[in-house]
């Protein structure tokens, strides 16, 4: 009797673990100023698809970030990426930037040297101003999420913020505004996340570009980047399977005590 009672119990405990896990997950990604490089902030994502809800939380070290305004982007990337009509056929990994993909030479990794790493599909999450020591502390709340269109940029145009000339919308490193759909976060761990804003160093940069040495802060301009680890059990989700395991545990105890012969 006992026996039946715990293995009711214990299927009861997995049973609910497995199905918490697939509810909800925690997501990861170390932010650095390029692929390879020391990591200056994270950002953590509680996913929950069932409810449809999902939160930031965002960090940056002291002096990871310049003065100014920071736009917080979750990237998904397609096959094909630029120009190809409609992008959200297969969706690929989003990765952040290397120093080796510094297509002009002029030592700045671009918005536009990036966007065929880490995706033309964004979702600004928000617009946060660095502290006065630069560093960066955001939480988003829960967020509630919809089917469809998530987010739609504005079109880049001359004017728009990085956008300082046609050469900064022309091909190779133009952006389709294609927008960010809540398809994409079915594949979480293709995501990548990155935060932008800063500053042009003057007598740096290549004519024509992005970056010229003349615009100033650019708070379009790439300042930290990672991809997202796999997923991780929330807190409570954790709690459950450990239970879990304890009780199998306590149950291979129990059967090899009755299953035991004394011999006096």
């Amino acid at each position: 009797m006992k026996r039946a009672i715990f293995g009711t119990a214990l299927a009861v405990v997995m049973t609910s673990a497995m199905s918490a896990s697939s509810q909800a997950a925690v997501y990861v990604a170390d932010l650095a100023p390029a692929r390879g490089l020391p990591s200056a902030g994270q950002v953590t994502v509680d996913f929950n698809p069932d409810a449809n809800t999902i939160r930031f939380l965002v960090s940056a070290a002291a002096g990871a970030l310049a003065q100014g305004d920071h736009q917080l982007h979750l990237h998904a990337n397609y096959a094909g990426n630029l120009n190809i009509g409609n992008p959200l056929t297969q969706q690929v990994e989003a990765a952040p930037p290397a120093l080796t993909d510094d297509v002009d030479g002029d030592g700045i990794i671009e918005v536009f040297e990036a966007t065929p790493l880490i995706g033309e599909s964004w979702w600004t999450i928000a617009t946060v101003a660095a502290a006065a020591d630069g560093s960066l502390n955001y939480d988003s709340g829960v967020l509630a999420l919809a089917p469809g269109l998530i987010f739609l940029p504005d079109p880049l145009v001359v004017g728009s913020p990085g956008v300082s000339g046609p050469e900064d919308i022309d091909t190779p490193f133009n952006v389709d505004n294609i927008g960010f759909e809540r398809s994409a976060l079915d594949n979480f761990g293709l995501l990548a996340f990155d935060i932008h804003g800063a500053p042009d160093p003057a007598g740096i940069g290549a004519t024509p570009g992005e970056i010229d040495g003349f615009d100033g802060y650019e708070s379009l301009r790439p300042a930290l980047a990672g991809a997202f680890a796999s997923a991780v059990p929330e807190p409570t989700t954790w709690a459950m399977m450990l239970l879990g395991f304890g009780m199998v545990g306590a149950s291979t105890r129990y059967r090899r005590r009755r299953t035991s012969v004394a011999f006096g």
